[in-house]
């Protein structure tokens, strides 16, 4: 099992919820994927996202780097 696997689960929920309130045409897509090992029982994911979407208000494209 992954330690904090669930945790980050909610919090993708909540982002997407939220951006998908404020935006539209969202994208997501996966810059880096990374497995760091330190040690036989520790490890660590990193991910790198750009996610972008037109606001619904204004009409502007924006884009975040995750």
């Amino acid at each position: 099992m992954i330690i904090g696997l669930p945790l980050y689960h909610a919090s993708a929920a909540f982002i997407r919820h939220t951006l998908n309130a404020l935006h539209t045409d969202l994208r997501v897509d996966l810059c880096k994927l990374q497995l760091r090992s330190n040690g036989p029982r520790e490890k660590q994911f990193l991910v790198r996202n750009i996610v972008s979407g037109r606001a619904r208000l204004t009409g502007a494209h924006n884009e975040w780097d995750m």
